[in-house]
């Protein structure tokens, strides 16, 4: 099958023309995809042809939507997390190929002048890039670079793998500041906990260069090498960030938020995801110095977060928790009566 090349346009409210000179020959397709359901059981089971041709697609978007004047301009990369289309039966289809789907298009900053999009369609911490010409860590951070060049500011944003694909990238291409949502700083060792049966990765490369490419794996040197601040929201009780946590934590220009809960991902409340990613650095600043070395509760946070724009939200959580309790009592109410 023959690789396609990706357009050097896309058109999405304008048009960006992209130039980037990306070395190195183009990923070629083995003679099988071993997947994400070959080494976890309840994940969604995609033809290799299919899923091949997605992947020669281009797997990014850039949209301009232009607020500062030249110079003052703020460009915000996204970057999708492996939970980008396993998420139930035919996810991938609906997803991929008739939505075209990419996390955070509904998230996003609402004063950037540029948004970049990207997504791995292996789910795999982007080990192979986000096509066959971008194909790895090295070739993304060399497609980045003149995207981004020219900005005052710019913001790398992702949660999970896409939190870990952010704060690798963004301290290697010495970004503003990166937003990690449960992102890992251990791919490894985070695959060992959450799979402990099979913890590695697809395999579609041997050798030398998959050895080459094990040095992602571990990104603590890179973060700490890059001195970027990156704001680090975690769940304080979920076991398998525990370790990400820890090395977290170990990093001085890492903020670590540690919010009450055994979550994955999104660890605060969804309501309160727009204001938070919105907020200027010297906002989030302030943030962290309510939050450093403490374990914070969920709605504690929502108030810090929203202030009291947060209480209709909070009131509805404590209503819905109310009812479930009154349902519980309920039914252990009329199973005492029944065995009376």
């Amino acid at each position: 099958m023959a690789v396609e090349q990706p357009s050097d346009r896309l058109i999405l409210g304008s048009i960006w023309s992209v130039e980037c000179d990306v070395e190195g020959q183009l990923m070629k397709r083995p003679k099988q995809i071993i997947q994400i359901n070959d080494y976890s059981p309840t994940a969604e089971r995609i033809d290799d042809d299919i899923l091949w041709k997605a992947y020669e697609g281009d797997n990014y978007k850039i949209e301009l939507t232009p607020k500062h004047p030249e110079g003052e301009q703020t460009a915000v990369v996204y970057f999708s997390s492996n939970g980008l289309w396993f998420s139930g039966k035919n996810s991938f289809y609906d997803r991929i190929l008739k939505r075209d789907y990419y996390e955070w298009q509904k998230n996003r900053l609402e004063d950037a002048d540029a948004h970049i999009w990207l997504r791995d369609l292996f789910c795999c911490f982007y080990y192979y890039g986000l096509n066959p010409q971008i194909d790895s860590i090295e070739k993304i951070r060399d497609f980045l670079a003149p995207l981004i060049k020219g900005y005052r500011k710019v913001i790398f944003v992702g949660s999970s793998a896409g939190g870990y694909a952010a704060a690798l990238l963004g301290n290697m291409l010495n970004v503003s500041y990166v937003l990690s949502f449960s992102g890992q700083f251990d791919a490894d060792a985070y695959l060992a906990a959450c799979r402990p049966n099979q913890p590695e990765i697809p395999k579609m490369l041997a050798g030398k260069e998959a050895q080459e490419r094990q040095v992602f794996r571990q990104i603590e040197p890179f973060v700490r090498q890059g001195k970027v601040p990156v704001y680090y929201f975690v769940g304080s009780e979920n076991v398998q960030d525990k370790n990400d946590c820890e090395i977290a934590l170990s990093l001085p220009n890492v903020r670590v938020f540690q919010i009450k809960n055994d979550k994955h991902g999104m660890v605060f409340d969804k309501h309160c995801l727009k204001r938070l990613i919105n907020m200027s650095q010297s906002e989030l600043e302030q943030l962290y110095q309510k939050c450093a070395g403490r374990i914070i509760g969920t709605q504690r946070f929502g108030f810090w977060v929203k202030g009291w724009a947060y209480l209709p939200w909070c009131l509805y959580h404590y209503t819905k928790k109310c009812e479930r309790c009154l349902r519980s009592w309920r039914k252990k109410f009329m199973l005492m009566q029944t065995q009376r």
